[in-house]
């Protein structure tokens, strides 16, 4: 298997997981919300989950910034330059001893 078919595999193996997540919270806050009423069925709820968000600048910041917080917190990686110049992502790896 190549580097890159691994990379693929374990981001979509992530990616179900994350999805899975995302949507049992929405059918909570739905169920939460509407509470006796219908709230339609799982594959409406699904595809809500799968429609995109429009970020403002702003926004993308504040998405930015709980990145780069989970990158150190969990993963001990620092982004190194400018997230938003277009260019190929550097980082360091902080656990690594000089």
């Amino acid at each position: 298997m190549s580097k890159m078919e691994i990379v693929e595999n374990e981001i979509k193996t992530f990616h179900k997981s994350w999805l899975a997540e995302y949507v049992a919270k929405a059918i909570e806050i739905y169920n939460r919300v509407y509470a006796d009423e219908d709230i339609g069925s799982y594959q409406q709820i699904y595809n809500s989950c799968l429609d995109e968000f429009i970020y403002s600048d702003e926004e993308r910041k504040e998405i930015y910034d709980l990145v780069d917080d989970i990158l150190t917190r969990k993963y001990g990686l620092l982004i190194a330059n400018n997230a938003f110049d277009g260019k190929r992502i550097y980082l360091v790896d902080l656990r690594k001893e000089d």
